[in-house]
C-alpha cells in the first residue's frame, strides 16, 4: 500500500436534475420499452451550447454501488462471475443494483446496498472497527444510459458468519483474493475487463490507496 494519503472523497451523489439548473431542457419524453431492469426512452434535449434541439434514445437504469473488499493483509477479494450478455467468465468486484428507487442516491440506502452485496455475492462483511469508504461514483456507458455506480472500499473485511447467498439468476463461481501486483498485471493483460472494477481500481490509485 502506498505511504501517501489523501483525504477521503465525502459521499456526493448524483443529482438527475442538476441539468435543469444549468440551461438542459428535456422535452416530449417517450417510452419506447419498460421492464424491471431497464427503461428504453426517447426525448428531445435543448443544451447551453447548442441553437438547436436533439432527439436522443436513452437506456433508464437504476443506480448499482460496487465494493472493494480489501482483506487485513492488503489484498482484494475479487469474484468470478457468468455474465450472460457477453457469454463470458469475469472477474470483478462485488456490485449490484440499489431496489429502492425512491432513494437510490440517498447515503444510507447506498451504502447499505454495499454492505449487502459484500456479504450476498463474496460471503465476507466489515471487520470490527473497519470503514465503507466513499470513492465517489462514475457513469458506465454515459452515451447511452443514465446508469451510474457508487464506489467504495471496503477495509478491512472479514467471512461473515451468514455466507454467500445469491441470487437464482446469478453464478458466482468462485471469491479469491489478489495482491495489488497480481491485479495490476490482470489489467495489463485484458483479463479484468468490467467497467466497475476498472473504475474502483482506477479511482483506488488516484487516491493513492494502493
Amino acid at each position: 500500500m502506498s505511504d501517501r494519503s489523501r483525504d477521503s472523497v465525502p459521499f456526493d451523489a448524483y443529482q438527475s436534475d442538476a441539468g435543469a439548473a444549468q440551461g438542459w431542457t428535456v422535452s416530449d419524453r417517450q417510452t419506447l420499452f419498460d421492464h424491471a431492469y431497464i427503461r428504453i426512452e426517447e426525448a428531445t434535449f435543448a443544451t447551453p451550447n447548442r441553437a438547436d434541439t436533439v432527439r436522443w434514445t436513452i437506456a433508464r437504469r437504476k443506480a448499482g454501488v460496487v465494493v472493494a473488499p480489501r482483506l487485513a493483509d492488503g489484498r482484494f477479494l475479487l469474484i468470478r462471475q457468468e455474465r450472460y450478455p457477453v457469454e463470458r467468465v469475469l472477474w470483478e468486484f462485488p456490485a449490484g443494483q440499489i431496489d429502492d428507487l425512491e432513494n437510490q442516491d440517498d447515503e444510507s440506502t447506498v451504502r447499505a446496498t454495499g454492505l449487502r452485496e459484500l456479504v450476498e455475492e463474496c460471503g465476507h462483511e466489515l471487520a470490527e472497527g473497519g470503514e465503507l469508504r466513499s470513492l465517489g461514483y462514475f457513469f458506465s456507458s454515459h452515451g447511452f444510459t443514465d446508469e451510474h455506480a457508487y464506489l467504495f472500499l471496503a477495509n478491512p473485511v472479514t467471512i461473515s458468519d451468514q455466507g454467500p447467498s445469491h441470487e437464482a439468476s446469478e453464478n458466482i463461481l468462485e471469491t479469491r483474493a489478489f495482491s495489488v501486483t497480481e491485479l495490476n498485471a490482470m489489467i495489463a493483460a485484458n483479463e479484468i475487463v468490467d467497467a466497475n472494477t476498472l473504475a474502483v481500481f482506477a479511482r483506488l490509485n488516484a487516491l493513492a490507496l494502493i
